[in-house]
């Protein structure tokens, strides 16, 4: 077998082998055996790297068969860290999670005001704070993410690069990259509120489905067959106005409505002319009419003010729409930097580009 055939076979096991750890730690090396199908000796020699180069470490004992101990092997947090920046319209938080997924490092950035050059400087310091330049020579920094939220777009922060012959308005992500030089993955928080809700609940998200994610503005994604649809430049579509073409905030309607007393939001949903009755109604078209030009199997509506219970409630009954009947999905924000940095980690020690 040629050299390059048995280098691929060896990161393939070497890809078992991590797998099998981020997903139940602890394990020992006859477990591992038995969970990848690979050989005790293949085992044995590809952990033996695994641990000279740092990436597990043995934990203790674990029980095993016929009574006997035998080391348990798991993922070692001090491998590296990555960096997950959540990003707002105006403010930024700047996480650290060590390869165990424990917050290491957090700190609130000083206010962008949606400046792409004053949040590459804040994240940058942020960085440098975070590690020490000794490790950032060892490369202990692995990656970062830029978790954009609801109320912003990937494309609103650019930054001014200048070579000191020439300049050029490049993104963030690539400013990051030129600085650091580790890999840099852009999503939007959206992208994990589907997922990683219905995946709390056993539940399948499904190869077709619509999500509609409500703020102060609506955006839209669609996904088929397991691939978001590009829509306009960055994978999604804000229809806030064909929800509310009179203007005005969606998170502040649900928000009015839910501090209405019950029997006034009733009323609401009976008039045909109340705000509220005039969203549902234009939703409901909105929902038509992605049915009409896409395999929607599902459609899920999440964001701020999906997170009012009344109007939600009020939302999906009087939502005429033979097609589908959405499901309200309500995650916790907070956890969304964790979600992407367990991304992070898990594209780190098992992609096939690692």
């Amino acid at each position: 077998m040629k050299k390059s055939s048995l280098r691929t076979v060896k990161e393939k096991n070497r890809r078992l082998i991590l797998r099998a750890l981020l997903t139940e730690g602890g394990l020992s090396r006859i477990e591992l055996a038995k969970q990848t199908g690979l050989s005790p000796s293949t085992i044995t020699a590809l952990v033996g790297e695994l641990l000279a180069e740092g990436v597990v470490q043995e934990s203790g004992l674990r029980a095993a068969t016929a009574g006997r101990s035998r080391a348990g092997l798991t993922i070692c947090p001090d491998y590296g860290r990555v960096v997950v920046v959540d990003i707002g319209r105006s403010h930024a938080v700047l996480y650290l999670y060590d390869m165990a997924l424990q917050c290491v490092f957090r700190t609130v950035l000083p206010d962008h005001g949606g400046d792409g050059n004053e949040l590459l400087t804040s994240i940058s310091d942020a960085i440098f704070q975070g590690f020490s330049m000794e490790e950032l020579h060892a490369g202990k920094m692995k990656s970062i993410g830029l978790l954009f939220q609801d109320d912003t777009e990937i494309s609103e922060f650019r930054v001014m690069y200048s070579t000191g012959y020439t300049a050029a308005t490049i993104s963030l992500r690539e400013a990051l990259f030129t600085q650091f030089k580790v890999p840099i993955v852009e999503e939007y928080s959206r992208v994990y509120t589907v997922s990683r809700a219905l995946a709390e609940a056993g539940k399948s998200v499904g190869s077709n489905y619509a999500h509609i994610d409500l703020g102060d503005r609506a955006v839209v994604q669609i996904v088929q067959k397991e691939q978001p649809v590009a829509l306009r430049s960055e994978g999604q579509a804000d229809i806030t106005g064909l929800l509310l073409p009179e203007g005005g905030s969606l998170l502040e309607l649900a928000q009015n409505f839910e501090a209405e007393p019950p029997a006034q939001q009733a009323a609401a949903l009976k008039s045909e002319q109340s705000p509220v009755s005039c969203f549902t109604v234009r939703l409901s078209n909105v929902a038509r009419l992605l049915c009409s030009l896409f395999v929607i199997e599902k459609l899920y509506l999440s964001g701020p003010a999906a997170a009012s219970p009344a109007f939600m409630r009020g939302v999906v009954q009087k939502l005429k729409s033979p097609e589908m009947r959405p499901v309200v999905l309500n995650p916790d924000p907070v956890h969304t930097p964790a979600f992407m940095a367990t991304d992070l980690r898990q594209s780190l020690l098992c992609s096939t580009d690692a």
